[in-house]
């Protein structure tokens, strides 16, 4: 998420926040410049509350340390190296209103290392340029899936 200043949500209107976890460290000043209409359901903040949050508020943890949310993380930049999976012991864990974890890793399709996808797709092909004395035309495809 980018944030304009200080500010975490800059002119944000009409929208539905859901399961999120906002790692971020605004050190005092409000969450908004401007904006409203939104919906925050479930999600998890390592700072706060400085309000107003630009909208209306369900279940919303404050104050989490990041230590206690991603199975290894540090900063509030992010790092390749750094693993952002939800630790079984998280208040994220099983958090969303679906019952998966809050955070790019919970719902029904969560993101896949890589982002590839759970639907096959063509990893490798080779199609010849011309057919064989018999009419064929060479063709090697790979497909693959990344599962569950």
């Amino acid at each position: 998420m980018a944030t304009y200043g200080s500010y975490v949500f800059y002119v944000t209107d009409n929208c539905y926040f859901n399961n999120n976890i906002f790692a971020i460290q605004v050190t005092n000043y409000p969450y908004t410049y401007s904006g409203g209409g939104c919906i925050f359901n479930n999600n998890i903040f390592t700072d706060g509350p400085y309000w107003p949050l630009p909208g209306t508020d369900f279940n919303t943890q404050w104050l989490v340390s990041p230590a206690t949310i991603f199975v290894s993380q540090s900063g509030y930049s992010y790092n390749s190296t750094n693993d952002y999976h939800v630790q079984n012991s998280s208040i994220a864990h099983l958090y969303g209103t679906d019952n998966t974890d809050c955070g790019i890793y919970g719902t029904a399709v969560p993101y896949k290392q890589g982002g590839v996808p759970y639907n096959p797709h063509i990893k490798v092909s080779s199609i010849g340029t011309s057919t064989d004395s018999q009419g064929h035309l060479p063709l090697n495809i790979h497909v693959s899936a990344q599962g569950n």
